[in-house]
């Protein structure tokens, strides 16, 4: 049975997709059955950054959720899901989850991705859910379908402000449709350690959450090398493997696995 992890924060461009493919690349190379989500019905930036158009896929979460609500079999949901050259699994999204999500079924459904996994999650040990920028359905459905969150951001003054409202949005959810849903830890991401203001807002972010939150004690560094590996379909492990970034993320992964033992 997998491990379900969604990667979240209702701001945009803060790390969320990069955390995703390099984690889920990392976990991969460990040698864990990785299957990647992408929600983000917008940009479908996931998808974009795994190497695919997302204009043109065929098959996307949409689908699944579809299938999902009107009593459909998945049992050949296999054959669909994409894998990436990095070897872990993809479902990509694009802009027909968008025209799901406004056509009003997913109103009052707030486990439609739930439902989902529940088909598919045996034939993984991880499963990493990029969330929107936003905390509406979508995300809602994210939080009652996985195990954890993890939450990327920037070591800035309105993250540090806005994390408290995706805190009380977890512990909503947590209490009212998800008892088992926990926070994996807030992961510090783009951060420039040649300023000071940066490492003043880690510092204040282990002040303000870390009593109550695990808050990772190491950082992702700002690196070009990120939307390069982005606009080359492939993560920053394959890209920049001697990096700082990628030793970050193979900590990370090696904390993910640590968790849960």
């Amino acid at each position: 049975m997998a491990r379900i992890i969604a990667i979240a924060n209702q701001k945009g461009g803060v790390g969320k997709t990069t955390t995703t493919i390099n984690l889920g690349a990392a976990l991969a190379r460990m040698g864990k059955r990785v299957l990647l989500i992408d929600t983000d019905s917008q940009d479908g930036n996931l998808t974009s950054a795994s190497g695919m158009d997302e204009d043109t896929v065929e098959v996307t979460i949409a689908h699944y959720l579809a299938a999902v609500l009107s009593g459909d079999p998945v049992d050949d949901w296999k054959e669909d899901i994409i894998t990436h050259k990095e070897k872990f699994d993809l479902i990509p999204c694009n802009k027909t989850l968008s025209q799901f999500e406004l056509s009003g079924l997913f109103d009052d459904r707030n486990d439609l991705l739930k439902e989902f996994v529940k088909k598919i999650e045996d034939n993984y040990d991880y499963i990493l859910i990029d969330c929107p920028p936003t905390l509406g359905q979508i995300t809602i459905n994210g939080f009652v379908a996985s195990d954890y969150v993890l939450i990327p951001t920037e070591a800035a003054y309105l993250a540090a402000k806005g994390t408290q409202s995706l805190l009380d949005i977890i512990a909503k959810i947590k209490h009212t449709a998800n008892r088992k849903l926990q926070i994996m830890g807030i992961l510090l991401t783009k951060v420039d350690s040649r300023c000071s203001f940066p490492m003043q807002m880690i510092d204040l972010f282990h002040q303000t959450y870390g009593k109550n939150i695990k808050v990772f004690d190491f950082f992702v560094p700002f690196s070009v090398k990120f939307p390069e590996s982005n606009a080359m379909g492939v993560s920053n492990l394959k890209h920049n493997p001697s990096g700082k970034g990628t030793a970050m993320y193979d900590r990370l992964a090696k904390e993910v696995v640590a968790h849960e033992r």
